[in-house]
């Protein structure tokens, strides 16, 4: 099925400000369950949810059209959007919360004011993950947070705003994690008066699954998993006291310092520092300008870094 759709407002105060917006969505297919008990009280979620309230959705498109014009009587915009595909779930019940929204090849062109020419950004794939548990269990209970924004592109005249002679690269840039996880849950997050007391919850486990950032020619990684004893909140300042290690790699970094040393956005002194910084935290990796670093946690709540002592 196709949707089509038309958002025609003009300000009943001001006529002079008015905002359209018109598009499609293409093959949309959805579905949904709901579970809703018998005269619920919506302003008691806690008693609602204890009741048996549920909801679990899905909805689908292949792809997604959109037009825009907001007008001002100072500023003017307009543009459109595209998406190739997309994505979105929400389940929530009394065990847990859980959203995810992802879409594929998505493209931005905009006219704004103070630009001569019109801005077009484009995103190869675009995800959020989240699931939460709610329920207060004696046995933590598993979490998961994921963010991706893959192949972030910005036009050669954007980048000649700050870079004229193209001396960084240009390629898209990368911003991504995973991490999953357990907490136990302490405290009814749907009664606010329980969230008002102590600490609603208890980090148990930690694993990054992955991490990524990548931009300028520079790429940083990572991957590690810690567990945490909620009885030891004295070695780390209040937080739970963690075991485990993270394993980091960036590639490209001493070049992009150089490079915005070069264009004047760092002076010499701040970038030896920072360089003197990761230093103490890294070694030599495997290739040419690339570094290497295990942060570790031991049982005894020494932090290591490349096995040397931190703390």
């Amino acid at each position: 099925e196709n949707l089509f759709y038309t958002v025609d407002v003009t300000n009943p105060d001001r006529d002079d400000e008015h905002v359209m917006v018109k598009g499609q969505v293409n093959g949309l297919t959805s579905a949904s369950t709901a579970s809703v008990p018998d005269n619920a009280n919506y302003e008691d979620m806690a008693a609602v949810m204890a009741a048996g309230f549920s909801v679990d959705g899905n909805l689908s498109h292949s792809g997604a059209q959109t037009e825009f014009a907001v007008t001002s009587r100072s500023d003017n915009m307009s543009g459109n959007s595209s998406t190739g595909s997309g994505n979105f779930a929400f389940t929530m019940n009394a065990d847990e919360i859980a959203y995810s929204v992802s879409a594929m090849d998505t493209q931005l062109n905009m006219v704004v004011p103070d630009l001569p020419f019109p801005v077009e950004l484009t995103m190869e794939e675009t995800g959020f993950d989240f699931k939460l548990p709610v329920a207060r269990t004696d046995q933590p209970q598993d979490f998961r947070f994921a963010v991706t924004l893959g192949g972030f592109a910005v036009p050669d005249m954007i980048w000649g705003m700050f870079d004229p002679a193209g001396q960084l690269s240009h390629d898209p840039a990368t911003i991504a994690f995973d991490v999953t996880g357990k907490v136990r849950v302490l405290a009814d997050i749907f009664n606010p008066e329980e969230l008002d007391d102590d600490v609603p919850g208890e980090l148990h486990e930690l694993t990054i699954n992955g991490l990524t950032v990548r931009a300028a020619g520079a790429e940083l990684t990572g991957a590690g998993a810690f567990t945490f004893d909620n009885s030891d909140l004295v070695s780390f300042d209040g937080m739970p006291r963690p075991e485990g290690a993270l394993n980091l790699a960036l590639t490209g970094g001493n070049a992009l310092l150089d490079t915005l040393v070069a264009m004047g956005f760092i002076p010499e002194d701040q970038a030896n520092g920072t360089r003197m910084m990761i230093g103490m935290f890294a070694v030599p990796g495997d290739g040419p300008d690339s570094l290497a670093s295990t942060i570790e946690v031991n049982e005894e709540g020494h932090v290591l870094a490349n096995g040397q002592r931190l703390k």
